[in-house]
């Protein structure tokens, strides 16, 4: 009898050893075969950065903004901030295949055929996902960017605020002067404009105009049209300009382009003399040399590439672009090109 019982329990604890590895298969064939990685952000990390690192490459960071919905700003994150980085990135779990850890990849399991009924097939049904979409330039930066223009496309200007503050911010009204009347509800830009001489000739190339504000007309009080500020981007005050508002058109990242186009940068945001990265610069190409917006081209200073850049927003003969990543400063005068 004694014999009889031993037996017996081998054969028990073969059966649960056998239950206890299908389990450990199941368990680890359930795991996500590419999951996103976790990062934690390190100061001085950018998008940009992160994606060149890890993705090996600097445009695919649209792809991190998309796997981390948190992010409001791709252009502001903070020390110490967990995210995720897309499948794009190595794997935990193929970094364990190679490491030579078993994975369910190394494990077959068989398992009995299922019993089918055969019956008249029902129609496959599409499954939807809701695709959250990733901008190249957000609207603020699409209407703030400002242009270049051979002629000042003006309507009105701005005569004094409500009340003659000297500081005119968000939600204040001010007087305005109109060229032709407008309806309540009317938007514009409120703008500074500048006049720009070629670095390169030393003549006038355009106007640059900066836009300062939007405001929207309200009505007319004792004969003075009237207008409420409804956002800004610079300090407002009178005699600055009045443009007719178009709403912008928010491009998807992956519109972009690589052409070979040939120019150079005419000025900096502000009549700055140096600019660096998320700076905006105004090209003398438009859409007349093939420009379009979107379009990702880069600059040099002498034989060397000093930064990359994508064009927001073209005109006839102008562009205006934003500078993506710099190696060194961009100055006016500076030679642009297709990448090479």
């Amino acid at each position: 009898m004694r014999i009889h019982r031993s037996k017996k329990m081998k054969k028990i604890s073969l059966v649960m050893t056998a239950f206890a590895a299908a389990a450990l298969v199941l368990g680890v064939a359930a795991q996500p075969a590419n999951a996103a990685n976790p990062y934690r952000i390190k100061k001085g990390d950018t998008l940009w950065g992160i994606s060149g690192g890890i993705l090996k490459d600097h445009f695919q960071w649209p792809l991190i903004w998309k796997e981390n919905t948190q992010i409001k700003n791709p252009d502001r994150i903070y020390p110490g901030e967990r995210i995720k980085i897309p499948s794009l990135a190595p794997s935990a779990t193929e970094g364990s295949a190679a490491s030579g850890t078993a994975t369910a990849k190394n494990v077959s399991v068989q398992k009995p055929a299922p019993l089918v009924r055969k019956g008249p097939k029902k129609p496959a049904v599409k499954i939807i996902t809701p695709v959250r979409e990733s901008y190249l330039f957000n609207r603020k930066e699409m209407i703030s960017s400002g242009f270049m223009s051979k002629k000042v496309p003006s309507v009105g200007e701005v005569r004094s605020s409500v009340g003659e503050r000297a500081l005119i911010a968000k939600g204040d009204d001010v007087y305005i002067d109109l060229s032709a009347p407008a309806a309540a509800g009317a938007k514009f830009l409120v703008a500074g404009v500048s006049k720009i001489d070629d670095p390169l000739t030393g003549k006038f190339a355009g106007y640059l105009i900066e836009p300062h504000a939007m405001a929207v007309v309200t009505g007319e009080n004792a004969g003075l049209v009237r207008a409420t500020i409804t956002d800004t981007f610079e300090r407002v005050g009178p005699g600055d300009v009045l443009i007719k508002y178009a709403e912008p058109r928010e491009l998807l990242w992956d519109t972009r382009r690589e052409p070979s186009v040939e120019g150079h940068v005419l000025a900096l945001e502000k009549q700055r003399l140096l600019g660096g990265g998320m700076d905006i610069i105004y090209l003398n190409k438009g859409s007349a040399e093939g420009l379009k917006a979107g379009d990702m081209l880069q600059t040099k200073t002498g034989p060397d590439t000093n930064a990359i850049i994508q064009v927001v927003t073209v005109r006839s003969d102008f562009a205006t672009a934003m500078i993506r990543k710099s190696r060194s400063a961009v100055n006016p005068g500076d030679l642009f090109t297709g990448l090479e």
